[in-house]
């Protein structure tokens, strides 16, 4: 027994002078492993704004590693894309994220660190220019930088 600071009471410790709680007036959550990994009900969730949609993917759901997507719209009907913001995880080229602007025509990757021959960024216009960047000190001739 310890006395408590104004002496009045005697507080005991132990099993029989536990807090109880009331029970829940919530059922029990009970998820099965591969409903956690999914992380969307069914294989994806589209979410729609304004002018763009948001789309998701659990990891490893798709082949190509594509677990984000959204795309901007040039009206409020959502029927003229104008840009596809697209993001990726676990691929074995390390594209992280990839930029289109539809009208165009340009397209922009972005890489991981760890990609073959140092490449961070691969920006295509369809039928006029490439230019690939490469991490500094990543490649051994140093080359940063290559336009065609």
């Amino acid at each position: 027994a310890v006395a408590a600071d104004n002496g009045a009471q005697d507080v005991t410790t132990g099993p029989d002078n536990v807090l109880d709680m009331p029970p829940s007036w919530v059922q029990k959550l009970e998820l099965t492993p591969a409903q956690f990994e999914s992380r969307c009900p069914g294989t994806s969730k589209e979410v729609p704004f304004h002018k763009a949609v948001l789309e998701k993917w659990a990891p490893y759901k798709l082949e190509n590693g594509l677990v984000g997507r959204v795309t901007v719209y040039r009206d409020k009907q959502r029927t003229e894309a104008a840009e596809i913001h697209e993001s990726f995880l676990n691929r074995k080229d390390k594209l992280e994220r990839r930029v289109i602007k539809v009208r165009e025509n340009k397209t922009v990757e972005e890489f991981l660190p760890g990609r073959a021959f140092g490449l961070k960024e691969h920006t295509l216009v369809e039928g006029q220019s490439r230019q690939l960047t490469f991490y500094p000190n990543a490649r051994l001739d140093g080359l940063q930088l290559r336009s065609e």
